[in-house]
């Protein structure tokens, strides 16, 4: 993408999710058109993170690393958390 376009995988997904509380699906989507519909809706949260001045490299490596981290790490205690509120993405 030229770094015009912001990177998503499963681990960017779970992270965005977090962050934003998204209260859909848990997994990143394999159906072509439903992909599509949350990369956009992934993209314009991205644009908007960019335009307050955070650095767009960094925000794709910090989102992969933090979904890397939530899967790997701290499953149970984000489970509990997740249970206080309505499910997210974890």
């Amino acid at each position: 993408t030229n770094g015009n376009r912001p990177i998503i995988d499963q681990h960017v997904w779970r992270g965005y999710c977090f962050v934003t509380s998204r209260k859909q699906k848990p997994a990143f989507p394999t159906h072509r058109m439903t992909a599509l519909r949350f990369y956009h809706e992934y993209e314009s949260w991205f644009s908007a993170q960019v335009k307050q001045g955070i650095d767009r490299r960094n925000l794709d490596k910090a989102l992969m690393a933090f979904g890397q981290f939530c899967k790997k790490q701290f499953r149970p205690m984000i489970a509990f958390y997740s249970s206080n509120r309505e499910p997210n993405c974890i």
